[in-house]
């Protein structure tokens, strides 16, 4: 467990080190590159990974990521993460004695490492009788820290010889003037050299002993291959480079690629007309920026192909609004796509390909048309995706945004044939669910419009008439869809397809936008393109990511790490130096390029193998921090209901009875209903048929209005309707069953008793329904909900939230339970 909460803090302090990026990979802004490391990697290389290392942040600067890292709260939040986890780096070394030695410096050490610049490079991999032959090599520039780097190899090297035979030493040679160690040597093994040249920390691996690496560092030129990737993919100041070199990969592996299906994947794939992978991230003239280079001999093939069709034309994004938060716009040949599955499948495995065949004759069948004939060749090859605003007004506040999803149509007579098949299934589909959903239809400006009213949790149901009321359309999520004449579109809501069917052709689109315009001017435009509002995106998520923070350093301290994650900078700040999110991919005469650029140094589609390991890491602390938030919201659920309470008792002079009930003295709605006025929802509390129960006709409407207050967020989302907040209903309690309590009458004191208990969740109950809980004389603590286990909440009549063990005394809980019995109630437990 130690081990993982170092890496963890580790993985946490650079992070924040590297200014919160994942790409670059963690030097923000990137420092000026460096000529050694640059000469470094060999001109034969199968590898290479690389950066510049970690620069000042300029205020100055026009790129606004520079001007963001330099303002004073980014650099205080950093400061306050990298003073917080070195110390607790250091605590955890000492306290394991063998890497004790390690704790004043290690911490520094690899903070060097991340941001001072770096060459990492496997230039030859090969295997033979005597073992394997492999050239590789390390590269830091120490600079300032060399004395330090110094101490800890020296440590590492003393670590390592006390595991090595008795007599054992560790060799001293030359290498161009530069003083190595190699490593003792062992059968099979390649030879293992490392020391400082200059202000270099370098390990070099290989028959050459250091002489190759050593050589470059001194004097020479960077690798044309190189010198050529940072011409392909320019940014005017890059920071991090890799290079895969595919051919070279596969031509070593070659030999032991002796089943035959291998060589089928990769050319079915693409990937044997794919000379190399490489790419340059960095600094643009406005933010960050990425370029990936997938370099190709001729056409693209396999699967590649499939993205490297005809450019987008700005013409293409004209039903895409210019005010979209996010975007997508792309080529995609579906009927060309699945083509290229189905003959990629069969050069893999002959009978696959023949099993894949004959599946899709059968779904032929079963549809009752070609699926790839009249449905998917039919479609064009132009998808549109994107969101825009909920648009509220008075009468009708917005609840959900607009998803809209669009592609051209190819040829309308082969959709005729396959479109109403499709219509037709959905309907027998939703006439075969029971009710759980329908496919209706409307009419809009003479497109048939299908439509399947559906319900968000909290939402109220539409009152909205039929058929669809497009002007009254934003109440909720109602996806549908229609058929014009040139396109198939899509949305989440029919304010999205109104919106959609009533663009005008002059309308400003997408294309408009200056971060867009651009990339349309040359006749080279992408293939794909996404734009993303990054403020619109952080007004979204800040308020909920600000609000986890402590529940995050809830979820660390139960993992036994003492980890305060600071107050996050303003979001004004952030947005100050906000510009959108552009990726795309474009064709050129290299093969196919990925580019992307941004200013708020988040989480990016540039560095998923990093993002993975950090996720790894922290699994277990996202785990007890969901369960800290999931705890936190019931305890405010219940401090809410605690407030619905008080206000009630102050408006009527006693806690509400726990159920109303009629003449007769039959129970008809639960005490919950009674406190909706007080939680703001006076208009379903008017809803409601008082003198009625709360399984009538009417009355069992209401039940799925449920507001979010009595909804447990530890309950199973099937349990719709239900709640687990139940009061102690009892003659002795607080809650009488029914007749209301007088504040005087809790004589053992309001911080004593007990009104809502958390219940399990077999035991929870409609929430309108006149039914709470009664103890067991014999186990009081029977049918309470523990979470985490042995730990259960409950909301006091003093309007307190506890949280009570289950080894508290049986006599004790009880006494909690009571509003008047005079017996004394201890909180300590046993």
């Amino acid at each position: 467990m130690i081990r993982v909460r170092i890496l963890l803090i580790v993985v946490t302090a650079w992070f924040a080190q590297a200014q919160a990026s994942f790409a670059s990979p963690f030097c923000l802004p990137p420092a000026a590159a460096d000529a050694g490391m640059m000469r470094a990697a060999p001109e034969e290389c199968l590898f290479y990974l690389g950066w510049n290392g970690a620069g000042k942040p300029d205020a100055n600067s026009e790129n606004q990521t520079d001007q963001l890292l330099a303002e004073s709260e980014i650099q205080s939040f950093i400061s306050q993460i990298d003073s917080q986890v070195t110390a607790l780096v250091q605590q955890a070394l000492r306290g394991n004695p063998p890497l004790a030695p390690f704790a004043d410096d290690l911490p520094a050490l690899v903070k060097g490492v991340l941001t001072r610049p770096v060459a990492l490079y496997v230039s030859k991999v090969a295997f033979g009788p005597m073992g394997p032959d492999v050239s590789a090599g390390l590269v830091i520039n120490t600079g300032d820290q060399q004395a330090t780097f110094a101490k800890v190899v020296a440590q590492l090297e003393t670590m390592a010889m006390t595991r090595m035979p008795p007599g054992t030493k560790l060799e001293e040679v030359t290498v161009a003037g530069a003083k190595l160690h190699r490593a003792p040597p062992q059968p099979g093994a390649p030879v293992v050299v490392w020391g400082f040249k200059d202000n270099y920390f370098l390990v070099s691996v290989g028959a050459d002993a250091g002489q190759g690496l050593v050589g470059r560092l001194a004097a020479g030129a960077p690798a044309a291959w190189l010198t050529k990737l940072h011409g392909q993919a320019a940014v005017a100041r890059p920071g991090r480079t890799w290079y895969l070199n595919v051919a070279g990969i596969l031509e070593t592996a070659r030999p032991f690629m002796t089943d035959s299906k291998i060589g089928a994947t990769l050319d079915a794939v693409g990937l044997q007309g794919v000379t190399n992978i490489s790419s340059v991230s960095g600094f643009d003239g406005t933010g960050m920026t990425s370029k990936t280079l997938i370099a190709t001999t001729g056409e693209p093939k396999g699967l590649f192909a499939a993205v490297a069709g005809k450019p987008l034309a700005a013409a293409d994004l004209q039903r895409v609004p210019k005010d979209a938060t996010f975007a997508v716009a792309g080529r995609l040949d579906l009927a060309d796509l699945v083509r290229r599955v189905m003959d990629a499948a069969a050069k893999i495995d002959p009978a696959a390909g023949d099993q894949a065949k004959r599946q899709f004759g059968e779904l032929d069948g079963q549809l009752g048309f070609d699926l790839s004939d009249d449905l998917l060749a039919a479609l064009g090859d132009v998808w549109c995706a994107y969101t825009t605003p909920a648009k509220a007004t008075e009468k009708n506040p917005a609840q959900v945004g607009n998803f809209t999803v669009s592609v051209t149509v190819r040829d309308r007579r082969r959709l005729d044939k396959s479109y109403p098949a499709i219509v037709k299934l959905l309907q027998q589909a939703a006439a075969d669910s029971d009710g759980a959903w329908t496919v209706k239809q409307s009419t809009f400006r003479g497109n048939q419009v299908y439509y399947v009213p559906l319900k968000l949790p909290q939402q109220a149901a539409s009152n909205s008439p039929l058929p669809l009321n497009f002007d009254a359309s934003t109440a909720g999520l109602t996806p549908c869809w229609c058929l014009t004449t040139d396109r198939l579109v899509i949305s989440s809501t029919p304010q999205g397809l109104k919106d959609f069917l009533t663009r005008e052709s002059d309308s400003e689109s997408l294309a408009a936008r200056s971060e867009v315009a651009g990339w349309f001017k040359g006749s080279d435009g992408p293939s794909v393109i996404t734009y993303s509002d990054t403020v619109a995106g952080l007004r979204t998520l800040y308020p909920t990511v600000q609000a986890l923070l402590p529940v995050a350093s809830i979820g660390l301290a139960s993992q036994g790490v003492n980890f305060q994650i600071p107050p996050l900078p303003a979001l004004s700040t952030l947005e100050r130096h906000a510009r959108p999110s552009i990726f795309l991919v474009q064709r050129n005469a290299n093969g196919l390029l990925l580019e992307s650029h941004e200013t708020i140094p988040v989480i990016n589609t540039r560095s998923l193998a990093t993002t993975g390991i950090g996720a790894a890491l922290l699994l277990p602390a996202v785990g007890n921090a969901r369960q800290a938030a999931t705890r936190a919201q019931s305890t405010n659920n219940l401090k809410e209901i605690g407030l619905g309470m008080h206000t009630f008792a102050a408006t009527h002079k006693w806690f509400p009875a726990a159920a109303g009930c009629d003449q007769q003295g039959k129970p008809l709605l639960s005490w919950r209903v009674y406190l909706l006025p007080f939680f703001g929802q006076q208009e379903l509390y008017n809803s409601f048929h008082m003198d009625e129960p709360w399984d009538s006709p009417h009355n069992k409407t209401l039940i799925a209005r449920m507001p979010s207050v009595y909804r447990n967020p530890n309950l199973p989302s099937a349990n719709e309707g239900k709640t687990n907040y139940l009061a102690v209903a009892d003659d002795k309690a607080a809650i009488q069953p029914k007749k209301g309590t007088a504040l005087a009458e809790i004589t053992d004191g309001t911080s004593n008793t007990i009104l809502v208990v958390e219940v399990a969740a077999d035991k929870a109950v409609i929430w309108t329904k006149p039914e709470d809980w009664t103890p067991s004389p014999h186990n009081p603590f029977d049918g309470l909900f523990r979470y985490p286990p042995n730990l259960f909440m409950a909301l006091f009549a003093d309007g307190s939230v506890q949280t009570i063990a289950d080894t508290t005394d049986a006599n004790s809980f009880k006494a909690m339970l009571t509003r008047n019995a005079g017996d004394v109630v201890n909180f300590g437990g046993n």
